[in-house]
């Protein structure tokens, strides 16, 4: 998983989530969301961190049916 991929890396890569436009998007070092650009953003909660990766998993194998 993608999990995997980050580690491998020697990185450890958070979940973050916007307050403004509830974009969704892993960093190592956040200032502003990559999305909307403001500043209010914050760890993912775990509900949040689950449907990132769930999104991320569909998106890779979206032939395989």
């Amino acid at each position: 998983g993608l999990g995997d991929v980050y580690k491998r890396q020697g990185l450890i890569w958070m979940i973050y989530a916007c307050d403004n436009c509830h974009y969704l998007f892993s960093e190592t070092n956040v200032v502003a969301c990559p999305d909307c650009g403001k500043t209010m953003v914050r760890p993912a909660t775990p509900a949040e961190q689950e449907d990132f990766e769930n999104r991320s998993n569909e998106n890779l194998w979206m032939d395989e049916t």
